[in-house]
């Protein structure tokens, strides 16, 4: 979403970021909130994302966790 607002402003969509935000986004009162029975397959599915993501540099200047 941020790449996509960035966009609308450098385009000359919307005049600043914040106006792009207020255009572009809403809040909602919908929460979601973690099954405990899926826990192993979060667990699962959070070790491919890590793997992923550090596989592809993972975040400047905070290291890395593991190597491929």
């Amino acid at each position: 979403m941020g790449s996509a607002i960035s966009a609308a402003v450098a385009a000359g969509v919307h005049p600043s970021f914040e106006t792009a935000q207020e255009r572009m986004t809403t809040l909602k009162e919908k929460r979601y909130t973690p099954n405990p029975a899926a826990q192993r397959v979060y667990d699962e599915i959070y070790g491919v994302y890590r793997e992923l993501h550090d596989t592809f540099g993972g975040v400047p200047g905070r290291g890395r966790t593991s190597r491929p």
